[in-house]
């Protein structure tokens, strides 16, 4: 069979998806985002005001790079099975590492410190839980980690109140953007659609484009937040 017929049919459910045909820019736009973290994120990182909003800034800038990073090598560098399967299980326990970069802020700097330091501590057991799942075979607890993003991200529903009253209304609709964006992105994640030149740029790029305007929107948010 064709690569090109390949790119035509779903790929066969019993082969393992990190063995799935990939399209031709698969990875390309974490690549861009990984690049552009590290300027945007020194620059950030200077902005801060104050050594804890430094430091907070600094791991949230760091969370982001590593999840960019990885992403972008797993989609276009790994290209053995071995090195494919492997660097999956670290893109996918990566996703962990980015809600919960993205908390920090919020929970350092915006929230009550009872409440942040609550938050906070939730979210990071949270993060370890899903990345222990997943190491234990990123096939193996599929319903239980993957449950673990949608749980670290909607439990900002909760902290919601804490968020409004402490930042702008700016910094709100951002965060509210970011949120959608992710929402959109995991529905085309999971129904496959739509895919529109999946030899090219498919479904699971249009995932990606969406997690790239997130993290842009979530990035000027914490921005207006350390600043």
């Amino acid at each position: 069979m064709s690569a090109a017929e390949l790119f035509r049919i779903e790929p066969r459910y019993d082969t393992p998806s990190y063995l799935w045909p990939r399209p031709k820019y698969r990875g390309l736009l974490h690549a861009v985002g990984a690049f552009a973290v590290v300027p945007l994120g020194v620059l950030l990182v200077l902005d801060a005001a104050g050594p804890t909003a430094r430091l907070a800034a600094a791991v949230y800038v760091l969370a982001q790079l590593i999840v960019f990073a990885t992403s972008a090598s797993y989609h276009r560098l790994a290209k053995s099975a071995t090195a494919r399967r492997r660097m999956q299980l670290a893109d996918h326990s990566m996703i962990y590492l980015l809600i919960a970069g993205t908390w920090v802020p919020i929970c350092v700097l915006v929230l009550p410190e009872a409440t942040g330091r609550a938050f906070l501590v939730g979210v990071l057991a949270a993060a370890a839980l899903g990345i222990g799942l997943k190491s234990f075979g990123i096939h193996r607890f599929p319903r239980s980690s993957n449950t673990m993003y949608g749980v670290m991200g909607g439990a900002g529903l909760l902290a919601l109140p804490g968020i409004v009253a402490n930042i702008s209304a700016g910094a709100v609709a951002l965060l509210a953007t970011g949120g959608f964006a992710y929402a959109v992105g995991a529905f085309v994640l999971l129904f496959k659609r739509p895919d529109p030149l999946p030899s090219v740029f498919g479904y699971h790029e249009i995932w990606h484009a969406c997690t790239v305007a997130a993290a842009a929107c979530h990035f000027a948010m914490v921005w207006m937040i350390v600043s």
